[in-house]
């Protein structure tokens, strides 16, 4: 009730919601897991490019498309806003899940 009124606060739910599916899929499954954040082709592209590789067992093929960083959306956001997200993320997120997101509402 209380995200109502946030824009797209469905895309939220549905964010976190799928990421804990996905963490309790993987460790139901015992398949391995590489958790990659957006950040880290802004900072570390070849670094994280190199990882996703090898994790995936595969040879770099070709030319590695430019990647085109800075997006950010939080400023389409007032301060309530992002902090009645962060609320219902944290209440709907699995201890494994808001431990991997949570960094995305430091300011």
């Amino acid at each position: 009730e209380m995200i109502k009124d946030v824009p797209c606060y469905k895309d939220f739910i549905r964010y976190v919601l799928w990421h804990n599916a996905a963490f309790t899929t993987a460790m139901n499954m015992e398949v391995p897991v590489l958790i990659l954040h957006y950040e880290n082709y802004d900072s570390r592209f070849n670094e994280t490019t190199k990882e996703l590789l090898e994790f995936l067992e595969q040879d770099m093929v070709g030319e590695i498309p430019e990647f085109i960083t800075g997006k950010k959306y939080r400023s389409y956001y007032t301060e309530e806003q992002v902090k009645k997200v962060k609320d219902v993320m944290e209440e709907l997120a699995y201890v494994k899940t808001w431990g991997e997101i949570k960094h995305y509402f430091d300011d």
